[in-house]
């Protein structure tokens, strides 16, 4: 399709974030491993005899190159206390200001996010105003693949045709270590979805299932 119409939009009124950090499309953010990686622990003359590493896998490469990418709009430095309870967050853009999502709404008699040391959810003063057309959501997803870093994503999804236009990103961190996001560093995927009724079938297998697989074979 040629041009096709924008379901998501992306907004700020700060120049240095849409020069310097835009949000851009996720395959532009392949970890270094990956990148590195070679395709074939194994290479014959045919692929059929090959062994190929995880880098040949169609549905992983597909998830890390669909939707966009919520980049560092500036340099980050977030000082959790010893407890790990709360957490100062530093921008290198004094615009912005430091809040957090206490403890106690993920440490009470139940424990969520445990493999999480900070227990306080650092509320990033996300710069982009965001916004979607009719019946489409925005799922947030981690920044799977980068496994190097001390922080993550929280996941979610957030109906932007609906609610307001300014939302905090927010992050936890695994370990209670001083840790710093450098400006430009790949923070969030977002995954547009339509909001439609989807039906599902469970059943003994067919013998159209099993044409198709050995088609696709």
């Amino acid at each position: 399709m040629n041009n096709p119409e924008p379901v998501i939009f992306f907004e700020t009124e700060r120049w240095a974030v849409r020069k310097h950090a835009p949000i851009r499309p996720a395959g532009e953010f392949k970890p270094t491993a990956w990148k590195k990686m070679p395709a074939y622990i194994n290479k014959q003359k045919h692929k059929i005899d090959s062994e190929q590493t995880v880098k040949g896998c169609p549905g992983i490469k597909d998830f890390m190159e669909t939707g966009f990418v919520i980049p560092a709009w500036c340099d980050m430095e977030i000082m959790p206390s010893d407890c790990g309870n709360f957490v100062e967050t530093r921008y290198s853009d004094p615009v912005y200001n430091s809040a957090y999502h206490p403890a106690d709404q993920v440490e009470n008699e139940t424990q969520l996010l445990t493999k999480f040391g900070v227990r306080a959810a650092v509320k990033l003063d996300c710069p982009w105003r965001i916004w979607s057309k009719s019946n489409w959501s925005v799922l947030y997803q981690p920044m799977f693949y980068h496994e190097d870093r001390n922080y993550e994503a929280i996941p979610g999804i957030i109906d932007h045709d609906l609610g307001a236009l300014v939302s905090p990103l927010n992050i936890m961190l695994k370990e209670i270590k001083p840790t710093t996001i450098k400006m430009g560093e790949p923070l969030c995927q977002l995954i547009p979805i339509k909001r439609e009724t989807v039906v599902a079938r469970t059943g003994n297998l067919s013998e159209t299932a099993v044409d198709r697989h050995n088609a696709i074979i």
